[in-house]
């Protein structure tokens, strides 16, 4: 007689699915605590780097009373595989470090123990520090740095603005096309003094309609123009983010910023919150009143650095 054999059909797709479904659940659940645990580890490494920072800054002190060393090599601080440092000295005795490991960025003062975050005009996290080469992005103080276009002119206003106290308005006559505004040649200029692409940025608001133009322009040291790239648009009543790249910009170049009508018509118009970076990306607006970042010069007459936003 044949011999009965059992019936051995094996795991269901009902099964096997709930089984994928707790093993994708278990590492879910180990990266988190793996992350979590990493987290902690490297927000240590940074409090205790920075501890000891003070420490040898306060010993190179005591022969150097009531100054601040120009550069944390000087006491001996400096990078690892595991910990960065950023160093903003001050005057008197005063500074703050940023230190980072992984994600984890803190700082210190001369008067203040490691906490949580960044030194205005430090990068965070591992994610460098940006910074907007306009010296005067907001018209907050004056009109420095800007100039009208052909038969244009302009002012400060304190009616419209898209942040702060002030924008600039801009008056166009109609008598010519490509009348507006101009970062002027000159002191207005910026410069990154590194090669590569510039991006240029501003908020515009026009009346509904309007044609306009933002160019990002390429000038030689000695104020000759070398190039441009110009990108158009269409108000629509409101503030609006309008942006252009000059790419290939030479080291030894500068960037000037223009907003200009398109057509032979009189308007009126306000910009505001302008930014140059030596990018290719358009970052969100940012200049030393934001928190984190910090003017490198004098406030509203500087170009500007800090993380990006």
């Amino acid at each position: 007689m044949w011999a009965k054999h059992k019936n051995n059909p094996g795991f269901t797709i009902v099964e096997l699915l709930i089984v994928i479904v707790v093993i994708a659940i278990l590492a879910a659940i180990s990266i988190v605590a793996y992350n979590g645990i990493q987290n902690r580890a490297n927000a240590s490494a940074v409090s205790s780097a920075l501890a000891q920072a003070a420490k040898k800054i306060a010993v190179w002190q005591v022969d150097n009373p009531n100054a601040t060393p120009n550069d944390l090599a000087l006491v001996g601080v400096i990078n690892s595989s595991n910990v960065s440092y950023q160093y903003k000295p001050g005057t008197a005795g005063a500074y703050c470090i940023t230190a980072t490991s992984g994600n984890a960025s803190y700082k210190i003062t001369d008067t203040t123990q490691p906490s949580d975050g960044v030194c205005a005009g430090h990068g965070r996290g591992g994610i460098p520090a940006i910074t907007n080469l306009i010296i005067n992005p907001s018209i907050e103080l004056g009109t420095t740095g800007w100039g009208p276009r052909k038969s244009a002119t302009f002012s400060r206003s304190t009616v419209q603005k898209h942040s702060g106290l002030s924008s600039m308005m801009v008056v166009t006559p109609g008598a010519d096309i490509d009348e507006g505004l101009n970062l002027t040649v000159g002191t207005g200029i910026v410069s990154s003094g590194i090669a590569g692409d510039h991006m240029a940025s501003a908020w515009v608001m026009a009346p509904s309609g309007t044609l306009l133009r933002i160019f990002g322009e390429e000038y030689a040291s000695n104020g000759t123009y070398v190039s441009g790239a110009a990108t158009s648009f269409t108000a629509n009543g409101a503030w609006q983010r309008v942006s252009v790249l000059k790419n290939t910009v030479s080291a030894s170049s500068k960037v000037a910023v223009n907003i200009r009508t398109n057509s032979v018509s009189a308007v009126t118009y306000y910009v505001d919150d302008v930014m140059v970076t030596q990018s290719s990306q358009v970052y969100n607006y940012a200049d030393g009143t934001f928190t984190d970042w910090d003017w490198n010069g004098q406030a509203h007459n500087a170009s500007s650095s800090g993380p990006p936003i």
